[in-house]
C-alpha cells in the first residue's frame, strides 16, 4: 500500500537536513573552496585559503607524498599548477601556493577545540572522479585522540578514497580540520581528521601564518 504524508510532515522532511546544518548556501560556497589535489603519484583533496591577491592550499602530507609534479583542480574542471611551500610527514599537514589568485574566495580555519556531538560536514573528491565533489554530514565522535604523537578528532561521517585532505566544517561553514585517515580497529573503522588548531599551530611554528586568518 503506499503511504501518503501529511504536507506538514513532508516539508520537514525536505528541511530538516539545513535544521541541523543550517543554511543552504553554505553547501556551494564551500564546494566553491574545494579542490582535487592531484599529483604524479595519485590524488587527493584540499581546501582553498585566499589572501589578498595570494591562493594557498591545505592539505594532508600523505596525498602530497614524494610528488616531482603536482595540480590542483577546481569545481569547475580548470587545472592549475601548485608549488609546495612545506611537508611534514610527521604532522600529515602540506601546504601548496597557486602562483595566480584564481579563486573568489575561500575557507576560514576556526582556532576552537570541537566538542563531541557537534555537527559536522565533509567534502572531497572519490578517487577516479576529477572535480566531482562528495558531500556528507556527520558529527564529531571523539576530540583530541592521539595517534602516532599526533592530535586527531574523529568523526562520525562517510568518506571515500581520494578524499583525504578535504575539508571538515561547523554549521557555520568554517573549516574545523582535513580529513585524514581511516583508522580501522578490531571492532569498528572511524575517520580522523587533523583539527584546525594543529593546522594554526603549525603554521605559526613553520612561519607559514600568512596562509591562515590569524
Amino acid at each position: 500500500m503506499q503511504k501518503y504524508y501529511p504536507v506538514p510532515v513532508f516539508i520537514l522532511i525536505l528541511i530538516l537536513p539545513f535544521l541541523f546544518f543550517g543554511k543552504p548556501e553554505i553547501i556551494p560556497y564551500l564546494l566553491e573552496a574545494s579542490v582535487v589535489v592531484k599529483t604524479d603519484l595519485g590524488t587527493g583533496s584540499g581546501v582553498v585559503f585566499v589572501r589578498r591577491d595570494k591562493c594557498y592550499i591545505w592539505t594532508v602530507s600523505h596525498v602530497v607524498n614524494e610528488a616531482k609534479e603536482i595540480w590542483v583542480i577546481d569545481n569547475i574542471g580548470r587545472h592549475l599548477i601548485a608549488n609546495l611551500i612545506i611537508n611534514s610527514r610527521d604532522e600529515d599537514i602540506a601546504l601548496l601556493s597557486i602562483p595566480n589568485n584564481s579563486f573568489s574566495h575561500g575557507i576560514e580555519f576556526n582556532p576552537y577545540k570541537s566538542k563531541i556531538g557537534d555537527n559536522i560536514s565533509h567534502i572531497g573528491c572519490p578517487t577516479g572522479f576529477e572535480g566531482m565533489f562528495s558531500y556528507f554530514e556527520g558529527r564529531i565522535s571523539f576530540s583530541h585522540r592521539m595517534v602516532e604523537n599526533c592530535s586527531y578528532d574523529q568523526v562520525q561521517c562517510s568518506a571515500f578514497y581520494g578524499c583525504s585532505g578535504g575539508g571538515v566544517f561547523n554549521s557555520n561553514g568554517e573549516c574545523i580540520g582535513l580529513m585524514a585517515r581511516f583508522l580501522n580497529t578490531n571492532t569498528h573503522g572511524m575517520f580522523l581528521i587533523v583539527p584546525s588548531r594543529r593546522i594554526i599551530e603549525f603554521a605559526i611554528k613553520n612561519n607559514v601564518n600568512y596562509a591562515i586568518n590569524i
